[in-house]
């Protein structure tokens, strides 16, 4: 897999801090990580950009935590 900032090559890695470990994905040449909760938000993001502001607040934003590469690999081909 491409990195979208660098075009380097991106690997699965597991990630840690102090309450959990998670799965996601690194590049080798500029260190850009991207994990399911990123690319959800990336998502989100763009989406309350195309909307007006009447839209955004009336719109109910809902949380999923995600986990797992299986799950990465699904959001990644969407």
């Amino acid at each position: 897999m491409k990195c979208l900032r660098c075009g380097g090559l991106m690997i699965y890695e597991e990630f840690y801090n102090p309450q959990e470990s998670f799965s996601g994905l690194k590049c080798l040449i500029c260190g850009e990580a991207i994990d399911p909760i990123i690319l959800e938000n990336r998502k989100l993001i763009s989406t309350i950009q195309r909307m007006s502001p009447r839209q955004v607040r009336r719109s109910k934003v809902v949380h999923h935590p995600l986990k797992g590469t299986e799950r990465m690999r699904m959001m990644l081909e969407a």
